[in-house]
């Protein structure tokens, strides 16, 4: 799972930011798996007892607000904000493209 991440989100969730364009990753193959696990097993959202974890402590799943404005891809504290409509559509790409490289 991690390696199928790096190799379809990582991307996603890799941006330059600030004035020296500091490559930042704001989730790692290693904590989207934790991710899974912790939901999967445990029904939580937090990964700081998952094996698998990194570097984030825990996600917070939000809501589409009614005047379009997107907290998507958020860390603060080490708690990662995931708009889920939109989540749900980077999953969804990342599927297609492993199905169409699997054909």
């Amino acid at each position: 799972m991690i390696n199928w991440f790096n190799k379809y989100l990582k991307s996603v969730y890799t941006r330059k930011i600030g004035a020296d364009q500091t490559e930042y990753t704001f989730l790692s193959g290693a904590d989207f798996y934790a991710l899974r696990c912790a939901y999967l097993h445990e029904g939580s959202d937090e990964i700081t007892g998952q094996n698998a974890q990194e570097t984030l402590e825990k996600f917070k799943f939000i809501q589409p607000s009614s005047n379009n404005f997107s907290m998507h891809r958020n860390v603060m504290n080490k708690t990662l904000q995931l708009q889920v409509s939109e989540f749900g559509k980077e999953i969804l790409a990342a599927l297609r493209q492993w199905t169409e490289d699997n054909k």
